[in-house]
């Protein structure tokens, strides 16, 4: 792969990234559906279509709420290994997941990052030394102080 391979790939990547955070996947701790919430099945219907549209094969949504699908190995070695990945898509309970606005640091400094819609908000390597590891690196954080949680990108 070239580098401008790479990029493209690596761009079209984060670009899918930060259209899955901006869903609200926070779940309805009083459901006794699954998935939870509208916005869960939004995302889970979001991924079934990507992965159609990547060339998965099989690629289904089950009742409650698993997306499976088929990518063929690209390598001509016998006895590959089978990789399943397996992720959920709902935020942790007790963070909103309403208007989640994500803000993309490129290559962090590590200064203290701020949020420009909570000034009074702050993530500072100080408090937080795990920072560190993303020098040189990009991360995301939510935009506001009511924005749910994603990980971090390194």
């Amino acid at each position: 792969m070239t580098r401008v391979e790479s990029a493209a790939m690596s761009d079209d990547l984060l670009s899918r990234f930060l259209r899955y955070v901006r869903v609200d996947t926070q779940p309805d701790e009083t459901s006794n559906t699954f998935p939870s919430t509208p916005g869960q099945l939004v995302l889970l219907e979001m991924l079934k279509h990507e992965l159609s549209e990547l060339g998965a094969s099989d690629v289904e949504m089950t009742k409650d709420g698993y997306v499976m699908a088929s990518i063929p190995a690209n390598t001509r070695k016998a006895r590959v290994p089978t990789v399943a990945f397996f992720a959920h898509v709902d935020t942790a309970p007790d963070c909103s997941g309403h208007n989640v606005k994500p803000i993309l640091h490129r290559r962090y400094n590590g200064r203290v990052m701020k949020f420009p819609d909570n000034p009074h908000l702050t993530l500072d390597p100080a408090a937080s030394p795990e920072l560190r590891s993303a020098l040189g690196n990009f991360s995301l954080t939510p935009g506001d102080a009511e924005s749910g949680s994603f990980p971090r990108l390194e």
